[in-house]
Order: C-alpha cells, then structure tokens, then sequence
C-alpha cells in the first residue's frame, strides 16, 4: 500500500448486545469539511458477501476492519503481488487494470460505492490477478485473511458469494 494513503484501525463501542444502535452516522472530516457517514458496520451491510451477516458478525468484521482514505491516482492492489486482504469501497470510484502479454495495463473494470475487489487472491492464495488504482478520492474497508476465513467459516454463504464474483470476474462459467 502506498504511503500516499491514511490508514487507521477503525473502533466500535459496540458490544454483540448494542446491536440495534449499528446504524447510527459517524462524523469523518474529508476535504476539510465535515461529513456524517454510515457506521462502518452500515457500511459493510451493503457489500454483497456480507449482506445477510447477524449484526454480531457484522460488529466483528467492523472491529478487525482498516479504513483507508486513498487519493486519486494511487494503486490500491497491484497485479502479481501477493494478496492477503479483500477491499470493500465505501465512496470514490476505482478502475480495475490487467497487464496483457505486450505488458500494456487494460481497463477491466470501473467499480464504485459498495462494491468489493480482492477476493480472487484471497480465494485462490496466489497472487493478485489485476491492478486497482483510485479513480477519485476513495474510502476503504480493509479485511484481512484472518479475518475473512473465521467469518466465511461460520458463515459458508459469505465464501459462496465471493467465489461467485471472483469466477465472474475471471470469466469462467
């Protein structure tokens, strides 16, 4: 990851039995102005593979979570590097890129608010399969392997979805 990126572990009060106030806003200052944002865990609730989550999960993903705030032109991931986290875009756009056999970056994908990359190295523990740089100014969820393994443990269908994009993603059928 660039140093051109903050990074802060994010922090929930929130015990498995506060629950119900997870969708309260959060006040993050963002271009010297201040903005009320969905809780990260209203954040995560909106990813695909975690959508169906218990709000106990939900809160254990959001604890274990890095935040990213990454400026436009920075490389997110980059092909052929070793992949040990999936990326969930909580705002900006970014624009997924693989290398062809000339070495030319080919656009491949253009993602926004919502959406989730990463989750074809996590998948298959190789590398990663393509280039993600922001587009605009970008806020990101981070998860680790760790994290994502004991969560799709207890939760098959989370694990289900994401090989559902990643062979989409792929192409295979």
């Amino acid at each position: 990851m660039p140093s051109s990126c903050r990074r802060r572990r994010t922090s929930s009060p929130l015990t498995p039995h506060a629950a119900p106030i997870a969708c309260a806003l959060i006040v993050r200052r963002l271009d010297d102005r201040a903005v009320l944002v969905p809780a990260p865990m209203e954040l995560i609730r909106q990813v695909a593979p975690f959508a169906a989550l218990p709000p106990y999960d939900l809160e254990r993903l959001a604890r274990h979570a890095d935040w990213l705030s990454v400026p436009a032109g920075t490389e997110v991931i980059r092909q052929g590097q070793p992949g040990n986290s999936l990326y969930m875009l909580t705002s900006g756009r970014v624009r997924a890129f693989k290398r062809n056999s000339a070495g030319k970056q080919i656009p491949v994908a253009d993602l926004d608010e919502g959406a989730f990359f990463g989750e074809v190295s996590i998948l298959s523990c190789g590398p990663r399969t393509a280039t993600v740089a922001a587009l605009t100014r970008c806020e990101l969820l981070e998860l680790d392997r760790g994290t994502l393994d004991s969560i799709t443990a207890r939760h098959p269908r989370v694990l289900e979805v994401m090989e559902e994009f990643a062979k989409a993603r792929l192409g295979a059928p």
